[in-house]
C-alpha cells in the first residue's frame, strides 16, 4: 500500500525496496504449487491451481503473508477470488481486485 507516497517523498530507491521486501514476505509464505507474479508497480498475482491449495489452505496462506508484512515498515492488501467454472481470466482477476480494493478501503478507515 502508498507505494507512490513512498516514491513521491522517500524515492524510488525507497520504493523498490519496499517492493523487494513485499515480494520476500509473499515468497517465504507460498505455498508449494502456488505461483508469484509482480503484475505491474506494486501489484502481486499468485496463482494457485486448485491441486495447490484448496480456500482454508490460501486463507491461512493470506494470515501468514500478513503477518509477515507486520514485521516491517509496509502493508498490503490482499483479495482473493476462486476460479468459477466457465469464468474468463480476466473476470477471475477483477474479482480478486474488487476484494482487494474492499480491504484497501477498511485498512484506510480503520487508520481514521
Amino acid at each position: 500500500n502508498n507505494l507512490k507516497r513512498i516514491n513521491d517523498s522517500e524515492g524510488h530507491a525507497a520504493g523498490d525496496k519496499a517492493i523487494c521486501i513485499t515480494a520476500e514476505c509473499i515468497r517465504k509464505n507460498l505455498l508449494k504449487g502456488c505461483f508469484l507474479y509482480r503484475t505491474g508497480g506494486d501489484e502481486f498475482m499468485i496463482l494457485c491451481p486448485k491441486s495447490a491449495a484448496n480456500m482454508q489452505q490460501l486463507e491461512k496462506m493470506i494470515d501468514r503473508i500478513l503477518n509477515e508484512m507486520k514485521q516491517t515498515p509496509y502493508r498490503c492488501s490482499v483479495g482473493i477470488a476462486e476460479y468459477r467454472p466457465g469464468e474468463g481470466f480476466d473476470a477471475l482477476c477483477s474479482r480478486a481486485d474488487e476484494a482487494m480494493y474492499e480491504m484497501k478501503a477498511k485498512s484506510k478507515e480503520a487508520m481514521e
